[in-house]
């Protein structure tokens, strides 16, 4: 691993295979800090370690060992080392620059730091899956150049992949020990992920930014909103594009 940045706030790990990415991620970062901070109301963020795999049974390997067990889950592609505040990646396929799946890749560093502070300045051991992971895609900056086709397809995808729409303050990450009734993501199963970030789209549309931002720091509220989220955006996303899901 190369050192490829560090400042006060955070230092960047990245595997050389990858390199044509750094610049990319290191400004994508430093640009959502900037946000961060102000959702955080923090001058300075706390420092996080961010290290990047390019190859993903590397990664694998390397998580299994640190976190002695046996496997991660398939769709892994990032985990948390509290001790020593930080987060371990894989970019293990170099995107075409400036395509959807571009975005994507070079925000992933500021979704890992963004899951870090919000634990650290707010929830602690309180996690709800669904609005942390929703509020980290949506706010890395990953999803920034998407259209309403984008969206649509996104939300096509979602419903059609989905075999639940009820209280998502249930679900959770897991490995195949976590039975499908509280799986957070498991191919077709339920898509945790784009439900979660298509919740954050929906209340960002309908209630602004100031109001999701007042949001994380109430998990009562936030848990009072997961009851019935999944049948709302469903309801929001069918009528905003008018569209029919095969089942």
């Amino acid at each position: 691993m190369k050192k490829f940045y560090e400042s006060n706030e955070f230092e960047l790990y990245m595997d050389e295979s990858i390199e044509i990415l750094s610049n990319a991620i290191i400004e994508n970062t430093l640009e959502k800090f900037e946000l961060f901070r102000r959702i955080f109301k923090q001058d300075k963020l706390i420092k996080s370690k961010v290290v990047i795999f390019g190859d993903l049974d590397e990664f694998r390997k390397d998580a299994c060992k640190q976190r002695k067990i046996d496997s991660i889950p398939d769709y892994s592609r990032g985990w948390f080392k509290k001790s020593e505040n930080a987060s371990f990646l894989c970019i293990d396929k170099i995107p075409l620059f400036e395509t959807k799946l571009f975005y994507q890749r070079i925000g992933c560093v500021a979704h890992e730091c963004f899951h870090n502070f919000y634990r650290h300045y707010y929830y602690g051991d309180d996690r709800i899956t669904w609005f942390d992971e929703g509020l980290a895609q949506y706010f890395s900056g990953e999803f920034e150049h998407y259209n309403d086709e984008d969206w649509c397809s996104l939300f096509k995808f979602y419903k059609s992949n989905s075999h639940y729409f009820g209280n998502i303050n249930e679900k959770i990450n897991g490995t195949n020990e976590v039975t499908n009734e509280y799986i957070f993501e498991r191919t077709g199963v339920f898509e945790g992920y784009a439900a979660s970030v298509l919740a954050i789209k929906y209340l960002v549309d309908v209630y602004g930014e100031s109001y999701v931002f007042s949001l994380m720091f109430n998990n009562n509220e936030i848990r009072k909103i997961g009851l019935d989220i999944l049948s709302t955006i469903n309801e929001y996303y069918d009528k905003l594009y008018n569209v029919e899901v095969s089942k």
